[in-house]
């Protein structure tokens, strides 16, 4: 048989057995491995489940804003500072919107809960980058709660009915006693620091000073005579002793009369 002839029957065996599978293990192309992208802000799913732990396992934080009663719409902060009546708080959590001034809030709640650090502005907003924490220094004065009068301090340190502390922010102006308090709360904040201010007012840090620093005057109708000794003058008094002096009967006066041949001498 000629080379030619058996060239042509090898190469017709060789197909056969490749169209029937036999002729060996075919070798499958791996996909090729995944190049890094370089973006190094996406997070795995545990990432993701972390995260979201951390979050719930944080305090919840609320923003209080000011509402009318009667229908939750949202009004300026001086009315719930002045505790009038129609208004009161409501706490929005620090994850929802607060409502702009003249909105309803979507979600909240009317009993004060922990963690309320903040107030929002005016248009409303998310988040704390909008919101204001509370963390002012003020100054507390005692007034009467309903005409907002200022009074001496010992009328609120004595814890008496009809009185409250009224906190004005360190950079307004203090009235002085008897004059009437505007543009501060009712409401504290335990993060800010607390000053008292000198009866006649002033500009705030010009008449702050801390309750230990100074002692408040207290009200004129209880004040008291002091039963310390004077400091004057300590002499004792006069001395009793005898005196020294000659204690001899004064002179008599003593007058001669004669009559003829009598004398009469009469002292008296």
């Amino acid at each position: 048989m000629s080379p030619t002839v058996l060239r042509v029957a090898a190469l017709s065996v060789a197909a056969l057995l490749m169209a029937t599978g036999c002729g060996g293990n075919r070798i499958e192309a791996k996909p090729p491995s995944p190049q890094p992208s370089g973006d190094y802000s996406e997070t795995t799913d545990d990432d993701e489940q972390g995260s979201e732990e951390d979050d719930e396992q944080g305090p919840a934080e609320y923003v209080e804003i000011c509402v009318r009663k009667t229908s939750l719409v949202r009004a300026e902060y001086q009315p719930c500072d002045d505790e009038e009546k129609g208004y009161t708080w409501y706490f929005v959590p620090m994850t929802a919107k607060v409502p702009a001034v003249g909105k309803r809030p979507g979600t909240g709640m009317s009993v004060e809960p922990s963690g309320v650090d903040y107030r929002a502005p005016r248009r409303g907003g998310k988040g704390r980058r909008v919101m204001t924490f509370l963390n002012q220094d003020v100054i507390q004065i005692c007034v009467k709660k309903r005409t907002r009068t200022r009074v001496p301090d010992a009328h609120c340190v004595a814890d008496e009915k009809g009185y409250a502390w009224y906190y004005l922010l360190l950079s307004r102006r203090i009235p002085a006693v008897g004059l009437m308090a505007v543009n501060g709360s009712f409401r504290s904040s335990e993060y800010s620091a607390t000053f008292r201010a000198r009866p006649g007012g002033g500009k705030g840090r010009k008449v702050a000073f801390k309750p230990r620093d100074e002692v408040s005057e207290e009200p004129e109708d209880k004040k008291t005579k002091s039963t310390r000794p004077t400091t004057g003058s300590t002499r004792p008094p006069a001395s009793t002793r005898p005196s020294t002096a000659s204690t001899r009967p004064p002179a008599k006066h003593c007058t001669t009369t004669r009559t003829g041949k009598v004398t009469t001498r009469r002292c008296s």
